[in-house]
C-alpha cells in the first residue's frame, strides 16, 4: 500500500503532490509571519526576508490583524 501511495501524482487545489524517495511530499515551503497587519514570507529555500522576533502580542479585537 505505502508503494502504491508513494508512486502517485495527482494535482490538487494546493499544487502538484509528489512524494519523494523519503516518503515526504515534494513541495516547496514556505513560511509566513504577519507583520503590521501585512502577510510576509520569510523563508522559503533562504531567508526572504527578515524574520520578527520576538513577535508582539496581538490584542483583543486587534483591528489591524489579518483576515483570511
Amino acid at each position: 500500500m505505502r508503494d502504491a501511495i508513494a508512486a502517485v501524482e495527482f494535482d490538487s487545489l494546493y499544487a502538484h503532490i509528489k512524494y519523494g524517495d523519503n516518503g515526504q511530499i515534494v513541495l516547496p515551503q514556505v513560511v509566513v509571519q504577519v507583520q503590521d497587519g501585512n502577510v510576509v514570507p520569510v523563508y522559503a529555500t533562504d531567508f526572504l526576508n527578515k524574520p520578527q522576533y520576538p513577535i508582539p502580542a496581538w490584542e483583543r479585537g486587534n483591528r489591524d490583524a489579518p483576515s483570511f
